[in-house]
Formats: structure tokens, C-alpha cells, sequence
């Protein structure tokens, strides 16, 4: 079997690439050309949200001139080349005009979010003028019947929706050869730092993000699919404790995994986006189990301070696991025990779990969704509608999608799937409780979302931070988990440990025509 990289250099041939549409956004961008954004590259590259409110306050910056600056870069970069980015929202530079208008005249403060461009994954629906399409073919005409409740808190924000990310098509959950970050629509993402990994399935919001293509964006995971693109693009990100943050209008797959996270260039942006897209949502009533955390700010956590005193648990790995992981882990133990950390190690977590269990809340939830937004469809439909053209509508086939569809939708199926769905909840709580308490630790570290079968079927948090590269240039981080609700904790030791190493750096990116050159 070819590996990820082979299968990301190897795109299929096939005719159903959607051209991004550039349309509504290249005759506003003749006044602001490449030479601009070199120019704005010394001052913007890799800026943060409060260094940009404070350019915004001093009226250096606009969030007109920002907007024209991401896209400038996605038009440069992006198209045909990194693919991160499969749709842009028309009405972004008039939402950031009106931001300008407001900022200049408004009596009230705005918050942090105010007037910064974001990018969503394409399964988070918004109702404007894009689609939500998964990455599917099936799904290309495919509008949201209205916000999901995170674009609605974002607009509430006066966040500006620049447009939607790439993605792995049906969010990694298509078939069982594909690769990471491809999808029909939006063709093959890749990693922003070269030829490695891009990661998936939240692939494009964490090369974009990365890139530079907006400030911040939002991805979303069932099991690794924030953690592995963060990892593998030099970015953080919040895998949020279940029901922090709204999965309403999300096209799905598993309602007891799914959860959206924010994708950031920083820890600083991550708490400061996270504190916007927090809260109980009646859509949605898991954030219920999550509202103790439903004001908190974030922000509060960002302490330089925050390891001293703290007992953390380091996976003991062979050095040889992965290009070096061991090294990566005994580095990173020996940076938290300078910032005051007690290091205990420990094995890999182990447990026996069926890892196939989401073809029935697939199959559940795909048709509650199509049936939400007002599509007479089925997942059935769609995997017939791919089958009648499978070169071009599945070049990867679809064999996930297809024993999703099979599965029956009755009371039995139901008991099998919940019977299964208890026993790995079981085995991995138990797997990692018995960690934190036998070795009386705060929380457990590990690379990249090598564990991710542990915290993402609990429903814990994990917070992914980079810790360095690999001898080719790799990018490679490290992720802080535990216990449910503790993603504040979470955050303030990946923050402690971020300024301690300042690992990140803003990938050197290349033109679609040297890019093709490398392949």
C-alpha cells in the first residue's frame, strides 16, 4: 500500500476539480498586487490578534487591507499550488469595509474578534452565499439552510468569514485508501512546509492557517483530524473537551466523537478565538454537559507560570518509532522540568477497542443533516450518485461511505453500535484515568495525535503545540491531554511551554510553478 506522502504527490486523474472562484474578489485586488503584499509581509507574517487590534486601534491597519492581504496570498500561493483554501467567501471585503465603517464609528469597545478574517473547514455550514459540501461532488450545489451556531457567534463577533478550508473528503471517513487532504472539489492540499504529510482531515485549515491565508480557522475532528494537521503544519490547536464548542449544522459522523477546534498560529490566538466560539447551544445538547466553561475567558490562562508546581506524565517511547520521536519526547521533558514540571514516564497507553464503529452514526447522521438543511437525499443517493462515475467522483473509491450507507438504521443496529461505543468509552477512560491516577499527574504528553484513540473517544481535551522539526525539515509537536473540562489547564501548559521554546517560525513558501517542479 502506498504511503500518505506517495499518495499526496500522486493526485489522480480526474475532472471534477472545482476552480477556486476568484471572480467576486480579483477586480478589488488590482489595487493591492504582490509587490503590496511583499511589502505587508515584514509587518503581517505570523502577526497575532492583539497585535493586529492594536494596528486596527492606531489605524496603521485596516481590515479592508488585511482581507486583500490573505487573499492576495491565496491567489499567489494557493491556487493550484498549496490548495488549502476551496472557497471564498464574494461578500468579504464588503463585511470588512463595514468592520472599518464601525471600528471609526462605534461608542462600545469591540472585542478581540472584531474585523479578523477566519476560514472554516467545508463541513461547517454557513448561510450566505457559499456552500457546504464535505469536498464531495454530490455535494457541490449544496447550500446551509442557515449559520451554524459557530458562524453565527463568529458574525456576533464581527469576525470577518473569509471563506472555507480544503479538506479530507467526508472528513477522512470516505474511503480507506484516499489521502489525506484530498477531496474531489478541492483537489490535493499540501503541507505548507514542502513535500511531507499534510495531515488530515482538517488538512486546509491547518496549511492555510499555517500559510498564512487568515489570521485564524477553525477545523474539526472525530479522531485526530485537528491534532494530526496542527502537528504536521507547525500550528496549535484545541481538540475541545465534547460539547465545548457547537456541532450544529457540522456535516457529521459520529455525535459522540465530532467536535469542532480552532487552528491558530499561536496559544495567544487560540484562547482568544476559542473565547468567542464557546457556549450552550439548544441545537446542540452536549455544550449543556459543557457549559461550566461556557464564559470562562481563556485568556486568563496564559501563564508563562503555569508548569511550576505541575506532575505531568511524558510517553516513553523507542527512538526509533518515527524519524526520532523518543528524542522529540526526551526533549520535550527535559523543557517542562526547567519550567518547574515533575516528569514521570510512562508507556504508551494500551487498550482493546473496535475502531470501526462509526459506520452507523455516519449513515444516521449524514441523512439527519441532509434532511436539516432541506435535501430530499440520502447518504445512499450520494454513494449511488458516486458510484455511476467513480473515476471522477471517487477516484479513491468509497468504501467507508459505502458500508456506512449499508448499515441498517433499526433498533439493533442502534444497540450494537451503543454496546461498542460503551466499551471503547470504557477502555479508554479506563487507559488513561488509571495514568493520571496512579502517577498522581495533571495531565499526559505525547507526539503529534498518537493517542488520539484514547482522549478523542472519552471526549477529553488535548492541546497540540509545536516542539520542533524533524532532520528533514518535518514539522513535529507535542500535545498536553487529560481529564474532560480541562481545557483551561490544557491551555496554560501549552502556552507555558510555547514561550519557553518558541518552536514555531512561518513556513517559506513557493509558487505553484516551483512547487510542480519538486514533484
Amino acid at each position: 500500500m502506498a504511503s500518505q506522502i506517495e499518495r499526496q504527490t500522486q493526485t489522480p486523474d480526474y475532472n471534477n476539480k472545482r476552480p477556486l472562484n476568484i471572480g467576486a474578489v480579483e477586480a478589488d485586488l488590482a489595487d493591492f498586487t504582490d509587490a503590496d503584499r511583499e511589502a505587508h509581509d515584514e509587518t503581517l507574517l505570523d502577526i497575532t490578534i492583539p497585535e493586529l487590534q492594536a494596528k486596527f486601534a492606531d489605524g496603521t491597519l485596516t481590515s479592508e487591507t488585511l482581507v486583500k492581504y490573505y487573499l492576495r496570498r491565496i491567489l499567489t500561493f494557493d491556487v493550484d499550488g498549496y490548495s488549502s483554501v476551496i472557497e471564498l467567501n464574494p461578500d468579504a471585503l464588503e463585511i470588512a469595509r463595514q468592520c472599518d465603517i464601525e471600528r471609526d464609528t462605534a461608542s462600545s469597545e469591540q472585542g478581540s474578534m472584531y474585523g479578523i478574517p477566519v476560514l472554516l473547514k467545508d463541513n461547517i455550514a454557513t448561510g450566505d452565499k457559499m456552500h457546504n459540501t464535505a469536498g464531495a461532488v454530490a455535494m457541490a450545489d449544496s447550500h446551509a439552510d442557515r449559520d451554524s451556531f459557530l458562524a453565527q457567534k463568529l458574525r456576533e463577533a464581527g469576525a470577518i468569514i473569509l471563506g472555507k478550508c480544503n479538506l479530507s473528503e467526508w472528513a477522512n471517513f470516505m474511503s480507506f485508501d484516499s489521502a489525506n487532504g484530498f477531496s474531489v472539489l478541492g483537489g490535493q492540499t499540501r503541507n505548507a512546509f514542502g513535500m511531507y504529510d499534510v495531515g488530515g482531515s482538517s488538512s486546509g485549515s491547518g496549511s492555510s492557517v499555517s500559510a498564512n491565508f487568515a489570521t485564524v480557522t477553525i477545523g474539526t475532528e472525530t479522531a485526530g483530524s485537528l491534532v494530526s494537521p496542527a502537528s504536521q503544519n507547525g500550528v496549535c490547536t484545541l481538540k475541545p473537551s465534547l460539547g465545548l464548542l457547537s456541532r450544529d449544522r457540522i456535516i457529521p459522523i459520529s455525535a459522540d466523537q465530532d467536535t469542532a477546534g480552532p487552528m491558530t498560529r499561536t496559544m495567544t490566538d487560540l484562547a482568544h478565538f476559542l473565547n468567542v466560539l464557546v457556549g450552550v447551544d439548544a441545537h446542540d445538547a452536549q455544550t449543556e454537559k459543557a457549559s461550566p466553561l461556557a464564559e470562562t475567558d481563556f485568556t486568563s490562562y496564559l501563564d508563562t507560570d503555569a508548569l511550576k508546581g505541575a506532575r505531568i506524565a511524558v510517553v516513553a517511547r523507542e527512538q526509533d518509532y518515527k524519524k526520532g520521536d523518543g528524542a522529540f519526547l526526551d526533549a520535550a521533558a527535559g523543557k517542562l522540568m526547567t519550567l518547574g514540571a515533575t516528569i514521570v514516564r510512562v508507556p504508551p497507553l494500551q487498550m482493546s477497542m473496535n475502531f470501526w464503529n462509526l459506520y452507523y452514526p455516519m449513515h444516521a447522521g449524514v441523512n439527519a443533516y441532509l434532511k436539516a438543511i432541506g435535501d430530499e437525499r440520502t447518504l445512499s443517493d450520494i454513494v449511488a450518485y458516486n458510484e455511476a462515475d467513480l473515476a471522477n467522483r471517487a477516484p479513491f473509491r468509497q468504501g467507508l461511505l459505502h458500508l456506512s450507507s449499508i448499515v441498517p438504521l433499526d433498533a439493533v443496529t442502534l444497540k450494537a453500535y451503543e454496546r461498542i461505543q460503551y466499551h471503547n468509552k470504557s477502555a479508554a477512560r479506563h487507559a488513561m484515568e488509571s495514568i493520571i491516577r496512579d502517577h498522581k499527574v495533571s495531565a499526559i504528553v505525547d507526539i503529534n495525535n498518537y493517542a488520539t484513540y484514547a482522549y478523542a473517544v472519552t471526549g477529553n481535551p488535548a492541546v497540540s503545540v509545536p516542539t520542533g522539526f524533524r532532520d528533514d525539515g518535518e514539522p513535529v509537536s507535542i500535545t498536553f491531554f487529560g481529564t474532560y473540562l480541562q481545557d483551561p489547564l490544557l491551555i496554560a501548559y501549552g502556552y507555558a511551554y510555547e514561550q519557553a521554546t518558541r518552536i514555531r517560525k512561518a513556513p517559506k513558501l513557493v509558487l505553484p510553478s516551483e512547487r510542480k517542479s519538486e514533484q
